[in-house]
């Protein structure tokens, strides 16, 4: 390993770096989408302070399943979309709608919201694909 290589790792945590690439790809890039409101440095941050989404991100691999995989992602979406571990993308979806519909005068963009969980699953096997 090359030592700028060995420099980034070191500031920025050896896990970091072993996911980096599952965090560019999740969050959306060239061939990816990209997830309405959730940039990249926010996605990192989640990763550094959240356990449980780095717990998810484990699973992103590929000797997982389809099932692991999407059930998987499902988690750290929700996780990035501040909703608390075993709620379920589509409930959180809705939740979202609503407080958005209460607070708002204008029309709802679907892309505000977060992804069905059908649609999150086709995104976590093409960003796992992709890593």
């Amino acid at each position: 390993m090359r030592l700028e290589h060995q420099e980034s790792r070191g500031a920025v945590g050896a896990e970091v770096c072993d996911q980096i690439l599952l965090i560019h790809a999740i969050t959306g890039y060239d061939t990816t989408c990209r997830l309405h409101g959730i940039g990249k440095g926010a996605t990192l941050k989640k990763f550094v302070n959240s356990l449980y989404f780095r717990e998810q991100a484990k699973v992103l691999n590929m000797s997982s399943t389809v099932d692991e995989i999407g059930a998987a992602v499902e988690n750290a979406l929700v996780s990035l979309y501040n909703g608390k571990p075993g709620d379920r993308l589509d409930a959180l979806r809705c939740q979202k709608y609503c407080e958005k519909v209460a607070s708002n005068r204008t029309q709802i963009q679907p892309q505000s919201l977060p992804l069905t969980s059908t649609a999150a699953i086709y995104h976590s096997l093409w960003a796992n694909l992709q890593v």
